[in-house]
């Protein structure tokens, strides 16, 4: 909806609509996300959130390949195949899944000498997050069409939620704590991802940066709102 919206209301090309649509999408859901639902919901919390993630980034992030891949020639099966498997690889997220799971595949054993070891950075984890999310944002500055990053900032913020809790809730009717996870995950600013997706392509990265920007400016109070909401409805 946010391709084709983007298209019509303001002229942007398919690679353009594709950058766009990351960038109202894509959710910070690591820096912000864990320690956030870690506050929330604990380790099950967490645990939903990162099958979530999953899911999050090997739809949005395939997806946008193909798109700005075809918009630029690059649509070699070969040469969209690459780009696809480089964008998974070097998502820490999908590879710490992957691991996790061949891991478990397997029926190999956990030594607590190991578990003891990673306890400490784990625990540092959602502090580490939130500090290393303002710091990139330090950087980011407002610039490239308003109209655009506003628009990606409200449909992320205010549009997204609302059909992820429909969604879940009444049209899935899931458990209260996987709405609760889903909908806070699609509550949460622009990720830094689409604006790295955006620089390496060279398409829209002020505008990618802004949307970030703004959504996470706004989300000190849009995310409190959601907070409120789902507690009160007994979601939390």
């Amino acid at each position: 909806a946010t391709y084709f919206s983007s298209r019509r209301l303001f002229g942007l090309n398919q690679a353009e609509g594709g950058i766009f649509a990351l960038s109202t999408c894509f959710a910070n859901g690591a820096f912000l996300g864990i320690p956030i639902i870690e506050g929330v919901y604990g380790e099950e919390g967490v645990r939903l959130l990162l099958i979530l993630l999953s899911f999050h980034s090997l739809t949005l992030l395939p997806i946008t390949t193909v798109i700005v891949e075809t918009a630029q020639g690059k649509s070699s099966e070969g040469s969209v195949a690459g780009r696809i498997l480089s964008s998974i690889w070097h998502n820490p997220i999908i590879v710490a899944l992957l691991a996790g799971l061949l891991w478990a595949a397997f029926s190999v054993p956990f030594p607590g000498w190991l578990d003891k070891m990673l306890e400490l950075p784990a625990n540092s984890a959602s502090p580490v997050g939130l500090f290393a999310a303002g710091l990139v944002l330090s950087n980011v500055r407002v610039a490239g069409d308003l109209r655009h990053s506003s628009l990606s900032a409200a449909l992320k913020l205010f549009v997204l939620p609302l059909v992820v809790f429909l969604v879940s809730h009444h049209g899935m009717a899931l458990p209260p704590m996987w709405v609760g996870v889903a909908t806070l995950l699609a509550s949460l600013p622009s990720g830094m991802v689409a604006y790295s997706f955006a620089t390496q392509y060279g398409i829209g990265s002020r505008r990618a940066a802004s949307a970030v920007l703004i959504s996470t400016s706004l989300s000190a109070v849009t995310l409190l709102i959601v907070l409120l909401f789902l507690s009160k409805e007994g979601f939390i």
